[in-house]
């Protein structure tokens, strides 16, 4: 997955290693000054070296990636060290049970412990989290401290290489080389594609779109963190690493804290969301202002019935959510396009509810037609609004639908999930 390497977190990864190894030699050299002792001493001693490498190791990999925090996030905290020295320390006995969980059989009292020492390691995460202890790098003379710093930086490290500084550009040559190569492979067989997986659990859905590394995430149900957490899950497994835009059809309250936490440990660089309809709305859309501005996301508001374009030649058509009393979720329908291939979604009483309303739905071909399983259940057998359709997927056999003559491959799926390629 070559595009990982536009993500943060890969980002952050490689610059942390790099200053790991490259100034590793430092806190080494302070160990050995420190010298040996014996009795009381030597285990305090020794115990201080500890600290001191594990000190070394935190103020390294947090000077290298200071950059990427700066344009990134803006804010240092200042107990990333001291969290180090008792989150770095169990890092090697959870690598050691890891491994032994892969190697050895039975496996079930490795995985325990390392699920043991992993919550641990989570607990205490989250706990030196809630200290508010943040710094701002937002300040205007922050660049002027920062660029003077990295060079200096270099120029410690061709020192420390002597007579092999030559060998610094290598890893960035090597580097390029591998990435080119990749992409372009990587580039050449999903440019023209966009891979859509449709997610049912339950009666909750939702629609996730990827393509050469770029993610979409279409919410179907109320926005809440388990359902944007299960579609992020589905992202994050064919190998995003960030979301490019996350689309929300309809508003709803749960939105509000579900986005917010979502956004506040996965990078989320845009946000879809339509035109507000009344105060409510208004009222929630504020709120995902606020969670955006925290969180550095860009808001995008769109209207109805307008074509919205992804991934390039890709389009995306969500129709206005239609309410009525019997039910607090709308009913609404969505299209997917690339090319000549698209789906169509909509929710089971969509028809039903356009023709209360006086409203008629435009015929529209599509290669899969999806029966929505969240929001209201319809009266009536459902009579499609496709002219024809390859393929029909059913997440409930709750409703029954009359199908076309054309509409040969219907598909029952409860509850797992249904992939397809646009190209």
């Amino acid at each position: 997955q070559p595009y990982a390497v536009f993500s943060v977190s890969f980002q952050m990864t490689v610059l942390a290693t790099l200053g790991i190894l490259a100034y590793s030699a430092i806190g080494a050299g302070a160990a050995r000054r420190m010298g040996g002792q014996q009795g009381m001493r030597g285990i305090l001693s020794r115990a201080g070296r500890g600290a001191m490498l594990s000190l070394c190791v935190s103020l390294s990999a947090g000077f290298a990636v200071l950059p990427i925090q700066w344009y990134t996030f803006g804010t240092l905290s200042a107990m990333t060290p001291l969290a180090n020295l008792l989150l770095v320390p169990l890092a090697a006995p959870l690598l050691l049970l890891g491994l032994a969980t892969i190697c050895f059989f039975p496996s079930g009292a490795f995985a325990a412990l390392a699920a043991g020492l992993g919550n641990v390691m989570l607990r205490l995460t989250a706990s030196f989290a809630s200290f508010d202890a943040l710094f701002s790098l937002k300040y205007d003379f922050v660049p002027y401290l920062l660029w003077p710093l990295c060079a200096l930086s270099i120029l410690l490290l061709l020192v420390d290489l002597k007579k092999r500084r030559w060998l610094v550009g290598l890893p960035i040559v090597a580097f390029v080389l591998c990435f080119a190569v990749g992409v372009s492979i990587t580039h050449g067989i999903q440019a023209d594609k966009i891979e859509v997986t449709y997610r049912a659990t339950g009666n909750q859905e939702g629609i996730v779109c990827t393509s050469a590394g770029r993610s979409l995430l279409i919410d179907l149900s109320g926005g809440s963190y388990t359902q944007l957490n299960e579609d992020w899950r589905l992202v994050s497994e064919d190998g995003c690493t960030e979301i490019d835009v996350l689309c929300l059809t309809h508003y709803h309250s749960a939105v509000k804290s579900g986005f917010a936490r979502l956004s506040a440990r996965v990078n989320v660089h845009r946000l879809w969301v339509p035109m507000p309809a009344d105060a409510e709305d208004a009222e929630i859309l504020g709120a995902l202002y606020q969670s955006a501005r925290a969180a550095g996301v860009e808001v995008v508001l769109y209207a109805y019935h307008e074509p919205l374009q992804i991934f390039g030649d890709g389009e995306l058509t969500i129709s206005a959510p239609l309410y009525e009393t019997r039910s607090g979720e709308p009913a609404f329908s969505l299209t997917l396009t690339n090319g000549e291939t698209s789906v169509y979604y909509e929710s089971a009483a969509y028809g039903e509810y356009c023709r209360h309303v006086g409203y008629a739905p435009s015929a529209a071909m599509a290669s899969l037609y999806i029966v929505g399983a969240h929001g209201p259940v319809p009266y009536e057998r459902i009579h499609p609004s496709i002219l024809e359709s390859t393929t029909v997927i059913l997440p409930t056999d709750t409703v029954i639908v009359q199908f076309l003559p054309r509409q040969t491959h219907a598909y029952v799926i409860k509850p797992q999930n249904y992939t397809t390629v646009l190209q």
